[in-house]
């Protein structure tokens, strides 16, 4: 089959989004229901093929305005990674804070951000694509981009796939850059991430939920429910954040913000999927003020600060933060030795995909 010539290059696609939501709504019991809030920004759902360096794909995911909405790999095409829910991504914006914001635990910016998508590329998720060994083909440069505004506060979401992984690792960059657009300097500011994940849950019994891993400041994986934490109420943070000692992290809609804990590095590790694979998030180490676990498992959770000195978010400030998430082929619980290899490979890529991210946005109308 003839590949179309369009498939082969850089498509750059400008998908805008209207204001889904200006006033505050006063909310007692956390998220809004569908009645209360605007409608959920799902399309356009855009796919991304990973390959290995044979050529071959390793995974596939769609990037739409939450984040990642659907994920597979090449060995198990039917188990998509991302929970089966009515309203479930990856690295999906939940909440933003700050001392004397008055959204309570509204959900802001999931539901009430200016929202616009941009695609700069598209692999085609075939292996025509890369047939006659088109080098080509697999260096192209391509993302995803979702800026969304709300409150004051200016984001953009980048995700990248890498050029090619290893079969058994593979894995897509996310850069966050976050900027104060408010006019004047905030204190305590933090943005909150979930990541609605399927192994997570028990796959006989959607119902039921299987507590996920993070890495403990005393070297070892430590599962949630080892820490008493079920539903977003308990957090381990930065070990040198500025409100460590405080016992919470402050203005944290969900449990308080209360500490259990402190991580030795910012990762999460999943259950084991059918097929043998686990999700691992890594969280930049500069910018990761906690982690957390929601739904009992499902919902592997992190936050971004500005840094952990930085009490105060000063106007036309911005910082960057860098998460890499790899669906890594382990049915056992991957030894500290394995994540240590990981660890380094993710710290060491940071400015080169930061680079590649600053290069995609030049061409962004924002």
């Amino acid at each position: 089959m003839k590949v179309p010539r369009w498939l082969t290059r850089l498509v750059p696609v400008i998908l805008l989004f209207p204001p889904s939501g200006l006033g505050t709504l006063n909310v007692a019991g956390g998220c809004e229901s569908p009645d209360e809030r605007p409608p959920i920004l799902t399309q356009p759902s855009v796919p991304f093929a990973i390959r290995d360096t044979r050529g071959k794909t390793a995974m596939t995911f769609h990037c739409d305005p939450r984040g990642i909405g659907h994920l597979t790999t090449s060995d198990a095409s039917d188990y998509d990674w991302v929970l089966a829910t009515s309203d479930s991504a990856w690295h999906y914006r939940e909440w933003q804070w700050w001392d004397g914001h008055p959204h309570g635990d509204s959900c802001r910016p999931r539901y009430w951000a200016n929202v616009r998508f941009r695609v700069e590329a598209v692999y085609q998720p075939e292996p025509s694509i890369v047939a006659g060994n088109n080098p080509r083909a697999l260096q192209a440069e391509c993302g995803s981009s979702i800026e969304y505004r709300v409150d004051g506060f200016t984001s953009i979401q980048q995700v990248l796939p890498p050029h090619q992984v290893d079969a058994d690792l593979p894995y897509f960059d996310i850069v966050f850059t976050m900027r104060n657009t408010t006019g004047h300097a905030v204190r305590d500011y933090a943005q909150f991430f979930a990541c609605y994940t399927a192994a997570n849950a028990d796959p006989d019994d959607v119902g039921r939920r299987r507590s996920h891993w993070f890495w403990d400041r005393s070297g070892a994986l430590v599962r949630w429910s080892d820490k008493g934490v079920t539903h977003l109420n308990g957090y381990v943070v930065h070990p040198d954040a500025y409100f460590h000692d405080q016992g919470r992290i402050p203005h944290c809609p969900r449990g308080n913000g209360r500490i259990v804990g402190t991580f030795q590095y910012p990762v999460l590790v999943s259950n084991a999927s059918p097929a043998g694979h686990r999700s691992i998030i890594l969280v930049d180490p500069q910018h990761a003020a906690g982690l957390s676990q929601g739904m009992e498992g499902p919902a592997m959770d992190y936050i971004l600060f500005p840094g952990a000195d930085n009490v105060e978010f000063g106007p036309s400030e911005q910082f960057t933060a860098h998460i890499r998430h790899y669906v890594v082929r382990s049915a056992d619980l991957p030894s500290i030795g394995q994540l240590k290899n990981l660890w380094k490979a993710f710290t060491g890529a940071k400015p080169s995909v930061v680079s590649r991210a600053r290069a995609l946005r030049k061409s962004a109308p924002w």
